[in-house]
């Protein structure tokens, strides 16, 4: 039982071997997630139906719309380290 907005396509349904997710019984319920991350993978075998269409494409079906928080709030922010050139390993190279 696939969820409604997508079906599958060239394939019965049974069990399919996923890059991402291993097998995959599609005799069975899959997640939405799971479906919509395949379908945004490019696997060839979901297509979206109509309503699939309307909802996916028309808004985020995955959460809720992003917000920025109210002005003067104070967001952590996380320093990226970058390491440093080995100097021994890169003399007398040119870049």
């Amino acid at each position: 039982m696939l969820h409604p907005f997508f079906k599958l396509i060239g394939i019965e349904p049974g069990k399919v071997i996923t890059a991402r997710f291993g097998a995959i019984d599609f005799r069975q319920q899959v997640s939405f997630e799971t479906l919509k991350s395949l379908y945004d993978d490019g696997f060839p075998y979901l297509k979206l139906t109509s309503e699939g269409k309307n909802a996916l494409l028309t808004k985020n079906v995955a959460g809720p719309p992003t917000e920025m928080p109210p002005e003067g709030t104070i967001v952590p922010f996380t320093k990226k380290s970058v390491s440093k050139s080995n100097k021994k390993n890169n003399a007398g190279k040119s870049k």
